[in-house]
């Protein structure tokens, strides 16, 4: 019974990683149009998704153990992979198969979420340069020896311990 319920949680966490997926496909576009809004509104959308993937994965932690509990697992910690090979029949085989899938969508989702984050950077950055396009800098920072030679800069230049012997 309880490979069923972990079954169920992992097709729960594979649609929420999914949907979020779907989310950062949208946030290319709102990036790319510089819509704040919007782009509010999908980071809002976000953060309630990670909030259940995260809910989701806590579940899929206590299910792991108590499915695994009483047989040898390969570390310290166990596994996907220790579960499918608990399983058998049917159940094996549908374990494995979500496993993939969801290695599969998190993968898609890490690229677009780089991507994402280069687009971020690049704006960024166009943001940056019309800043100091507008606004003129000053040409130094740090205080400047005046240039012009006064007789005052000749007695400073001398040094204290030059003496007639």
């Amino acid at each position: 019974m309880s490979s069923q319920k972990l079954l169920q949680t992992l097709e729960s966490l594979f649609k929420q990683h999914e949907s979020l997926y779907d989310l950062s496909i949208k946030k290319v576009d709102v990036i790319k149009s510089s819509n704040i809004e919007s782009l509010d509104k999908i980071l809002i959308e976000e953060q309630k998704h990670i909030a259940i993937i995260n809910k989701l994965d806590e579940e899929r932690k206590a299910m792991v153990y108590e499915l695994v509990s009483g047989h040898p697992i390969s570390g310290n910690e166990p596994t996907m992979t220790d579960c499918i090979n608990i399983v058998s029949g049917q159940t094996k085989q549908q374990l494995t198969d979500i496993q993939n899938e969801l290695i599969k969508v998190i993968d898609k989702l890490k690229q677009q979420n780089e991507l994402n984050q280069a687009l971020i950077y690049q704006s960024l950055q166009y943001v940056n340069l019309s800043l100091d396009l507008l606004i003129p800098q000053p040409t130094s920072f740090n205080y400047e020896k005046p240039t012009s030679t006064t007789s005052h800069e000749q007695i400073v230049n001398r040094s204290m311990f030059d003496s007639k012997a």
